[in-house]
């Protein structure tokens, strides 16, 4: 059994996974062009119909945002690196913005069949460039947990 405040908890290894499913998640999407997908497909079922991003992350992001947040919330609150908690707080937080940002202004339209076919290339566009910041952010976010959950050990 680990000690009290140790990061190789059950919570913390479920948010270490759940953080690599998002970030090879959005790198996946990016890869394949999820968002011109959706816009071809025309849909207008819904953000949960077949082929919705949604319906993969919504399992992924409770465990990558509050395990995350509750191993530094423990950090926080045994003394660890304060810097690299308050750091990995602000990229989480960035990155959970960021996705908002897109899911609500670019998915969901797309999903919907809200997007003029005009609009779509710059949409498109606009996600892409706000996805690979996102990835940064939560490549960021796991350097700086691992960071974090040495401090745990020393």
């Amino acid at each position: 059994m680990p000690e009290q405040g140790r990061a190789s908890t059950p919570v913390a290894t479920v948010a270490r996974l759940a953080r690599a499913a998002w970030f090879f998640g959005n790198a996946y999407e990016g890869a394949v062009g999820v968002p011109q997908l959706i816009a071809r497909a025309n849909r207008q079922a819904g953000i949960l119909a077949t082929g919705s991003p949604v319906r993969y992350f919504a399992p992924v992001a409770p465990a990558a945002v509050g395990g995350t947040a509750a191993v530094l919330v423990r950090s926080w609150r045994t003394g660890g690196d304060r810097r690299a908690v308050a750091a990995a707080a602000a990229t989480l937080g960035a990155a959970l913005g960021l996705s908002s940002y897109l899911i609500r202004s670019i998915n969901v339209p797309l999903l919907q069949g809200k997007v003029s076919e005009d609009a779509q290339p710059q949409l498109i566009s606009r996600w892409h460039r706000g996805n690979a910041v996102r990835l940064a952010l939560v490549a960021a976010t796991e350097i700086l947990v691992r960071r974090v959950e040495a401090s745990f050990s020393d």
